[in-house]
């Protein structure tokens, strides 16, 4: 992965949003005591939607700090590496100059010990 491509944002946090409460209508199909008891059953759904809800928005926001805390992990390393490829890089262009000469030097001397002698 190219040090750009880790920049961009490739997760963003998601929300549910609002959640709708569950009523009972005001319906004359229910007796007062069926509306009664959906109307409870109702509170309690409406009461674990919000825990749901809540606890959705907490691991999504623990998702997202993981998330920054990798990229800038992974920034950090594809900085150093770019910086190991830059010190390779320098380290064998001087060998290769170092070579260069070591073989100029031989041929130079190879050939003032059979051309002056």
């Amino acid at each position: 992965m190219l040090l750009e491509e880790n920049t961009k944002v490739s997760w963003e946090p998601k929300t549910m949003g609002n959640q709708k409460n569950l009523y009972v209508s005001s319906s004359e199909k229910y007796d007062e005591k069926a509306r009664s008891a959906i109307s409870s059953s109702f509170f309690r759904q409406n009461a674990i939607n919000d825990i749901i809800t809540s606890e959705v928005t907490q691991l999504n926001m623990a998702m997202d700090s993981i998330t920054k805390t990798h990229r800038a992990t992974l920034t950090d390393l594809q900085i150093k590496l770019q910086r190991t490829n830059d010190n390779i890089n320098i380290l064998i262009k001087n060998l290769a100059i170092c070579n260069t000469i070591i073989i100029f030097l031989f041929v130079y001397f190879y050939l003032e010990k059979y051309s002056f002698s």
